[in-house]
């Protein structure tokens, strides 16, 4: 049986049969062939007419055992109906991969042979009908005398519901051995491809009968960056909204899933936004790490068309560990095309950003950066001789926000002139220098209505800026440094005195919306608390709170202990009250630092301390 059925298929068709023998068993396909040989023994003797004409009925299978009307009435309804059972050419007309027999046939019904008694009958009056050769008998029935060569039928021109009934067998078997047979022909791709693709996890549905792919797609497992081809030529592709890889901490698996990134990008057509946001997150980092792949990955990312682009990684830098220098990120003149694309943001948490490997992407990113809005920059590794180096060469036209950890305040003085219409601006890692200080009240900057950083940070910062009455609307955000190793920095109240005696100085429109944010929570501590103490002076003028009118101020003492958060609670009832006005203050402390009963008392104590403005403690 096994040389017969050889012998009827090619190579990729043998195989697909050794495949489904192993799936089925031998009591199961044995039945199967037994019923397909029927079929092909019933085409073969001629009890089928089989066609080429478009008028036939395609997919009718129809033998002298059928009644007559009822085949009659198979005809009559064929022009207004789908056929029930049908070949696979005859569904997929267009699949021009699949291997298909010399000629497409369409089984009709014999009732179309004619009763004329002759030496020869032809099936019907079509052309390119099976002859076959009769003799008349005494009896007036037509004896055959011979029968033509056939010609083998191929396996994928059995009828479409017997196709189906293989492809669901085959789903009980592993994925992994899916794709010879899901690549044989359209129906068996369509029909694995689904289950395959959620499995895991690129599709949902998301209501009965209805199968999509999801609007956030978390890549994650071998399998899942193995199936990303799967899906690029599945009917289910389309563009989606976040694609986040999440990679290996192993090298080599790491790299194996990086190359089907690679592959997967370099398959999608430039110049379409096929994904709008694309996440890699690099689940740990050593050094040493062999980084030629990822560097691939990043050089293909343009063919993504993503408006934004993050790197995060779960290591954080040590000291010391760059090994490139300002004279290895120079730009080269003339690669810029190389890199072009259309960000509007980028993103950058991990340090191998800053490795030799990658950083001629990460400078040529930045100077074909044109339509970057956001550039966040926020592991530590880069120095500040490094951004030194590359600053000077960018100039980022539509840079709205901006974070640089490691950049001199100097450098990025210089950087800032360039870009007036910056608008936030987070001064986390920001290194300040004594030599060589950049020119006070110079930098004007019109559209900035965000700050954010530490105490001394801001403080040297507003120092730059050139006092205007232009500005519409201040925040100021005075928290810890997100990109220090150690978190908890103690709380300068120096420093924010002095932060607000500058913002007072910039001479804000009396109209101008000042919100101001303190971070007083743990882990972070105060060296001296005496900046909310207010002492007795003859001149009310010598604190800077008196010049502001804040709209909306804002204080954290979460985390806090019960007695350190009544002992803050306490000194800002008095020092609140120095600010020209206040229209709204909020507290934010811990659930169950405070009572209901403390939480009220204090809401009162506020209210009357500052009748014109709006109390609220939160948690």
């Amino acid at each position: 049986m096994g040389n017969i059925i050889t012998s009827m298929l090619n190579p990729d068709e043998a195989r697909a049969i050794e495949d489904l023998y192993r799936s089925l068993g031998f009591v199961r396909f044995c039945a199967l062939i037994r019923t397909l040989a029927g079929y092909l023994d019933r085409v073969a003797r001629g009890l089928f007419s089989l066609s080429t004409s478009s008028s036939s009925v395609g997919g009718i299978l129809c033998d002298d055992s059928i009644p007559h009307f009822f085949s009659q009435n198979i005809l009559s309804a064929s022009e207004s109906e789908s056929p029930l059972i049908r070949t696979h050419t005859e569904a997929f007309l267009d699949d021009i991969n699949t291997p298909t027999s010399n000629k497409k046939r369409a089984i009709s019904p014999a009732e179309e042979i004619g009763s004329i008694f002759s030496d020869k009958l032809r099936v019907g009056n079509i052309e390119d009908l099976i002859e076959v050769d009769c003799e008349p008998s005494g009896d007036g029935t037509c004896v055959e005398s011979y029968i033509p060569p056939v010609q083998p039928l191929s396996f994928f021109d059995l009828p479409y519901d017997i196709l189906h009934l293989i492809g669901k067998v085959f789903q009980t078997r592993p994925a992994s051995e899916w794709p010879p047979l899901m690549y044989s022909n359209k129906l068996w791709h369509n029909m694995l491809s689904g289950p395959l693709l959620r499995s895991v996890g690129f599709l949902h549905s998301p209501e009965p009968g209805l199968t999509t792919v999801r609007s956030t797609l978390e890549v994650s497992g071998f399998d899942a960056f193995k199936a990303l081809s799967h899906w690029r030529l599945s009917q289910y592709f389309a563009n989606v909204k976040v694609v986040k890889f999440k990679l290996s901490k192993e090298d080599w698996i790491r790299n194996v899933q990086l190359s089907h990134v690679a592959t997967f990008f370099a398959t999608l057509p430039a110049g379409e936004p096929h994904f709008c946001v694309v996440q890699i997150h690099l689940t740990d980092y050593d050094c040493g790490v062999e980084l030629s792949a990822l560097s691939q990955v990043l050089k293909l990312l343009y063919r993504t068309g993503c408006d934004e682009f993050w790197i995060n990684s779960s290591y954080l830098c040590e000291p010391g560990r760059v090994d490139s220098t300002p004279a290895e990120a120079a730009i080269e003149p003339g690669r810029e095309e190389h890199y072009f694309h259309g960000l509007d943001r980028l993103s950058v948490y991990s340090p191998t950003v800053f490795s030799p490997t990658l950083m001629p992407w990460f400078v040529q990113t930045l100077a074909s950066g044109h339509s970057l809005s956001h550039l966040d920059v926020s592991s530590v590794g880069m120095t500040a001789s490094g951004w030194a180096g590359i600053l000077p060469h960018v100039t980022l036209r539509c840079l709205r926000n901006l974070r640089l950890v490691g950049v001199d305040l100097g450098i990025l003085y210089a950087f800032l002139l360039r870009h007036p219409w910056l608008r936030s601006i987070s001064l986390d890692g920001l290194s300040v220098t004594e030599g060589n200080p950049p020119p006070v009240g110079v930098l004007a900057l019109p559209d900035l209505y965000n700050i954010e950083g530490t105490e001394v940070q801001i403080a040297h910062f507003l120092h730059l800026l050139r006092p205007s009455n232009a500005l519409p609307f201040v925040n100021l955000d005075f928290r810890d440094d997100s990109s220090s190793e150690t978190l908890g920095t103690a709380i300068d109240g120096d420093a924010c005195l002095l932060a607000l005696h500058r913002l007072a100085d910039l001479l804000l429109p009396e109209d101008a919306y000042l919100m101001l944010h303190f971070d007083f929570s743990k882990p972070r501590t105060f060296i001296d608390k005496s900046f909310l103490t207010i002492l007795n002076t003859s001149d009310p003028l010598s604190r800077p709170e008196n010049l502001l009118s804040v709209n909306r101020l804002e204080i954290n003492i979460f985390g806090q202990s019960q007695a350190e958060s009544i002992e803050l609670l306490e000194k800002c009832l008095s020092w609140t009250t120095q600010f020209a006005s206040i229209k709204f203050l909020k507290f934010f402390v811990g659930e169950e630092v405070l009572t209901r009963e403390l939480r009220k008392s204090y809401v009162e104590a506020f209210s009357n301390v500052l009748p014109e403005t709006t109390i609220s403690l939160s948690f």
